[in-house]
């Protein structure tokens, strides 16, 4: 059995990216702010999930051109509209 004491974990914290420490922290800090302005926080996640979703859909109206079909060319023309309109709602 392993008993973990802090001279054990001293090396694999230096061993960890400083980056990993950062990205940790950040995490802590938004999830603190989260707990204390919640309606603030899911405005903010809405705005970035519709801004990607938004993104998507440009990329399937770019993809529609590069289709070979008629088919294929509606069909992702139909998605692109379809996830602008998802990401306006």
């Amino acid at each position: 059995m392993t008993v973990m004491n802090i001279e054990s974990i001293a090396p694999a914290v230096k061993k960890a990216s400083p980056w990993l420490i950062v990205w940790s922290t950040v995490t802590f800090v938004c999830g603190i702010l989260a707990i204390i302005l919640p309606l603030t926080i899911s405005f903010g996640i809405a705005l970035v999930i519709g801004s990607l979703i938004l993104a998507a859909g440009i990329g399937h109206l770019f993809f529609a051109f590069g289709t070979r079909s008629v088919g294929g060319f509606l069909w992702q023309i139909l998605l692109s509209l379809l996830y602008a309109m998802a990401a306006i709602c």
